[in-house]
């Protein structure tokens, strides 16, 4: 039966952290595991620092690895960002340099082994983080977040970390419709085999996530023993219906996390108790793929165009990094005559553009033409 412990917590003040993460992974049993090798992988979409709310904040990570070396446990701790040096980017996030303050190993993501995923629907082997063969445990240390092209991201769309830079580009690229995007992470998941999961959940992000959203006080934490079950917590709290989430919905339809009908438990405070109502969600999306067999090219690319969003370009705001262009798997930008120039008939609406822009040079908009 899975467990999802939450209490409030106003603030990143590290005494109070520290006192209610304890409560927390207490509460999840986490005291009793010993002298295991620990993965803690937190969210690091790109360098950012703390208060943009992009990722998991140092104080939480901080108070994770203290509590579960108190037992003897050994922690390595990692992420792999889109596009940048990993190791920059966590040090803007102030993980490395937590990391590095406990005594946790750091871990970059740059070596890789095949991982199976025998119970994968879509995909049976991953080339993963080799780190996942080490080590005995994993624990998602995700952000609360709305998401572009998945709405919400949380526990389980945070171990797409676990593919290394650009690499994760081939898999929006391979499979760029959104529900076989969303079952492609329930597969990774069930190659990664995650036992936790523990959610930053002071400052989340609302609005147009997981970029380029704004700061949102939510003033909580949470912690499982499920990744799944934490996220259909958060996803409630910020006023989700979890058969509207792809990730969520194909993660309850596998039958792995949660049994149908099996219960959630609340040990502390719970989900019902603490929803938001205003949390600025995403506009679902329609996906017009599922007409590119019964018309002509043009007439799919005007359906296309009216029903999904695409990326729209401010010069305005872009500082041509080229950033957008490096992690594109489609190939559908380029930089010309000192503008980022897109095909957006080669474009494959996966948002990895928006995502990474970290100067809010990039909207998503429905455009005829």
């Amino acid at each position: 039966m899975a467990s999802v412990a939450i209490l409030k917590c106003p603030d990143y003040e590290e005494e109070k952290v520290v006192q209610i993460m304890n409560k927390l992974l207490d509460s999840i049993h986490l005291d009793q595991v010993k002298d295991k090798k620990i993965l803690l992988k937190p969210n690091i979409l790109y360098a950012a620092q703390p208060s943009k709310a992009v990722t998991t904040h140092p104080a939480v990570l901080k108070a994770v690895i203290r509590y579960l070396q108190k037992n003897g446990n050994t922690i390595f701790v990692g992420d792999s960002p889109a596009f940048q040096n990993q190791e920059a980017a966590a040090s803007k996030a102030g993980l490395k340099q937590v990391a590095d303050e406990c005594g946790a190993i750091w871990q970059d993501f740059t070596h890789t082994a095949a991982i199976p995923s025998p119970e994968g629907k879509l995909v049976k082997s991953f080339q993963l983080a080799s780190i996942l063969n080490d080590v005995d445990i994993v624990i998602s240390m995700a952000k609360m977040k709305t998401h572009s092209l998945m709405y919400y991201t949380g526990a389980i769309k945070n171990l797409f970390g676990l593919v290394p830079g650009l690499s994760k580009s081939a898999l929006h690229l391979r499979f760029p419709d959104r529900d076989n995007f969303a079952q492609m992470i329930v597969d990774l998941n069930l190659a990664a085999k995650p036992s936790y999961a523990i959610m930053d959940a002071i400052v989340g992000m609302e609005g147009p996530g997981p970029g380029s959203g704004s700061p949102r006080n939510v003033g909580l934490l949470l912690a499982s023993d499920n990744v799944l079950a934490l996220d259909l917590a958060a996803a409630r709290i910020m006023g989700y219906k979890a058969e509207t989430l792809p990730i969520l919905s194909q993660a309850l339809e596998c039958g792995h996390w949660l049994k149908p009908g099996e219960e959630v438990i609340y040990p502390l405070e719970k989900a019902e108790e603490l929803l938001i109502n205003d949390y600025r969600l995403i506009w679902h999306l329609h996906d017009a793929s599922m007409f590119r067999d019964y018309m002509p090219e043009w007439a799919f690319r005007l359906v296309k165009n009216l029903t999904v969003k695409r990326p729209i370009f401010n010069p305005k705001k872009c500082k041509l990094c080229g950033e957008c262009v490096r992690i594109c798997p489609a190939k559908a930008l380029s930089i010309a005559g000192n503008k980022v120039q897109a095909d957006y008939k080669k474009c494959i609406r996966c948002y990895c553009c928006h995502e990474i822009c970290n100067h809010n040079a990039i909207t998503l908009k429905k455009k005829v033409f």
